[in-house]
């Protein structure tokens, strides 16, 4: 498998002689932020972190709604409108605004309409994704509309065994979903509640998501499925709820976990037992 190339150190902002950025605004004003120290964190040797967001729509998506609603929603955001520079003067990162061009931040998959196995497809585009890296030329973020029907959505956007062996963090990963009944979830975490605590070696939390069906640009969502990939780390889960379901986001390095699949089998199965045992208690 190869690995992902190792993001380029900072350059610094082009500017005009009249020390303008990309925007026309002054080098130098308060429009300038310093990088947080958790920004700061982000730019150690070992890290090549990414956050990577599945969204499943119920109906195909139009890409020029999207593009234009994104001008006036998320391009006011100066996160995604700013670039990384470094300033030379004092050896520190800012935030500096930037133009941005929408057509270079989507990109629209051109698909073949017959594709046989549409999942598969999206699973490997997204795993994909996460052999590449974004120039630090543009601000740091780009967007994938994927009009293809899977089993869950009609439009989709893109040293133990868990840490994984050295380089872990800079191989390509491989995203798996999977959704459970939120009712069986609050089934077995009613049962179990009391004994939890002093049966498990691993605790995980979850900040429960949408109640209600929720849409963006005029879409309705079927899901939600955040992840990352760039950590030291083989195995990553994250649990998302959303209305009555509960999906399960496996981010996995194939050189530790080659079948995540059957790990998502075990997550259900295990589920199922949970619950029969619950329900018999």
């Amino acid at each position: 498998m190869d690995s992902i190339p190792r993001l380029n150190t900072l350059g610094t902002i082009r500017t005009n002689k009249h020390g303008e950025t990309f925007d026309g605004s002054k080098k130098g004003e308060d429009h300038e932020q310093p990088l947080s120290p958790m920004a700061r964190m982000f730019h150690e040797p070992d890290f090549n972190f990414y956050i990577i967001c599945i969204i499943g729509f119920k109906t195909k998506l139009r890409p020029d709604v999207f593009k234009e609603n994104m001008i006036h929603t998320i391009l006011k955001n100066r996160r995604f409108s700013s670039l990384q520079v470094m300033d030379k003067e004092n050896d520190s990162m800012k935030w500096i605004p930037t133009h941005v061009n929408i057509d270079d931040r989507v990109t629209i998959a051109e698909l073949n309409p017959n594709i046989k196995l549409p999942d598969k497809f999206v699973e490997n585009y997204i795993s994909n994704i996460s052999r590449s890296h974004i120039e630090r030329t543009k601000p740091l973020w780009d967007f994938h509309i994927l009009n293809i029907k899977t089993s869950e959505a009609e439009g989709t956007y893109t040293k133990t065994p868990m840490k994984g062996s050295k380089g872990v963090e800079r191989r390509a990963r491989r995203f798996v979903v999977r959704s459970v009944r939120l009712d069986d979830i609050k089934l077995v975490a009613g049962k179990l509640s009391h004994k939890v605590l002093y049966n498990t070696t691993i605790l995980f939390s979850n900040v429960p998501g949408p109640l209600e069906e929720i849409m963006i640009f005029g879409h309705k969502v079927a899901y939600i499925a955040p992840s990352c990939y760039g950590q030291p780390n083989a195995l990553l889960i994250h649990v998302v709820s959303y209305m009555d379901r509960v999906m399960f986001v496996i981010s996995v390095d194939e050189e530790t976990i080659p079948d995540p699949h059957k790990l998502c089998d075990d997550l259900e199965e295990s589920l199922r037992n949970i619950k029969a045992s619950a329900q018999t208690a």
